[in-house]
């Protein structure tokens, strides 16, 4: 008897899982046909079209250059003695940065001076003789002529000793020290090299059929990829008056604000060049334009549904399309998902931002 109870039992729990799967199957069923009467909303980010200001902003890419940079060389040779500056310091212009060995040159300079002043000394007796006329003018002048070449002689000797004294050309930083104490040089020979590095530029090459955009003094944003987040200001300083004919480029000249000292000379940066400027006009984010088979085209959103319709674009900037037709001012705008959309499609937005201000 027990044996029957036993199996009565597994055929029951055996039984269960038939009849839930049917009721599951039933109700998967019912759900189905409900879902398709009532289609799904597809999610979509929407913004606003407003009015406000663009600029168009053509794209470059360059490294930061100084403007001033100086070789300092040895004008005479001779042993360094002295090294009185190292790289990363600031010198002025003027300002002595190494002393070699001068001590041939004072001895020749003092030599110069001697015969200097012995031909003065005679110059003044023959004076007193030339008026009483007991030297002829033409040993006159030659005595003349003596003491103007060993003043001259002097002067360069005194110039020589100078050169001993190596002295910064231009205010800066050092950025390169090539020598040691010790050293012994040739005249021309390089020391130093001082790099001004408040004066940057970046110079760029566009295209000849570009160059019409271009114009001393338009604003440029520059940003270094070294240093992340931050922008510093610039203007076009020289448009080039000839073109390559190799390239069919136009060098720019782009001076940088840096007031700060922050770039360095070398570095990457990218560039922004604004060559136009509408004050106020309609704008929507670049991310709402739907551009396909020439046609452009924005869903434009009407409750909870979407239409397409088909604008004219102006200006582009970075974030921003100016629309010059086909839109209004405040209407909303789906700037994603739009992949799937048709006409009347049911949407679920969510807004990216509030509406800007007027």
């Amino acid at each position: 008897m027990s044996r029957v109870k036993t199996f009565l039992a597994l055929l029951t729990a055996a039984a269960v899982p038939i009849i839930s799967g049917c009721d599951a199957g039933q109700a998967d069923t019912v759900e189905t046909a409900s879902t398709a009467q009532a289609p799904t909303a597809l999610p979509v980010m929407v913004d606003y079209a407003h009015v406000g200001p663009i600029h168009a902003v053509y794209p470059a890419t360059g490294n930061i250059e100084a403007l001033e940079r100086a070789r300092v060389v040895a004008r005479i040779e001779g042993e360094i003695r002295q090294l009185l500056v190292e790289e990363g310091d600031t010198v002025e212009t003027g300002q002595v940065l190494a002393r070699l060995d001068d001590s041939r040159l004072a001895l020749r300079a003092s030599q110069a001076r001697a015969e200097l002043e012995k031909l003065r000394q005679e110059y003044k007796r023959n004076l007193l003789l030339h008026e009483r006329g007991l030297v002829s003018p033409r040993d006159y002048e030659d005595l003349s002529f003596q003491v103007d070449a060993a003043s001259a002689a002097y002067e360069l000797a005194l110039l020589q000793l100078s050169y001993a004294e190596v002295k910064a050309p231009i205010s800066g930083v050092v950025s390169e020290r090539l020598v040691k104490a010790g050293n012994r040089l040739n005249a021309g020979e390089q020391l130093f090299v001082v790099t001004n590095t408040r004066h940057l530029v970046v110079y760029i090459h566009v295209p000849q059929a570009e160059l019409g955009k271009f114009a001393p003094d338009q604003r440029v944003e520059i940003r270094a990829d070294a240093l992340p987040g931050r922008a510093f200001g610039g203007r076009i300083e020289r448009v080039s008056p000839v073109v390559d004919a190799a390239t069919g480029t136009a060098k720019l000249t782009i001076s940088v604000n840096d007031p700060d000292v922050t770039l360095r000379p070398g570095m990457f940066a990218r560039l922004g060049l604004v060559y136009a400027t509408h004050a106020d006009t309609l704008l929507v984010p670049r991310e709402a334009l739907d551009e396909e088979d020439g046609e452009t085209r924005v869903w434009v959103v009407d409750d909870d549904t979407v239409t397409g319709r088909t604008v004219t674009t102006g200006l582009r900037s970075e974030d921003w399309i100016e629309i010059t037709s086909g839109l209004q001012d405040g209407e909303r705008l789906v700037v994603k998902g739009q992949q799937g959309l048709r006409e009347g499609t049911r949407i679920a937005a969510m807004t990216s931002s509030q509406r800007p201000e007027a």
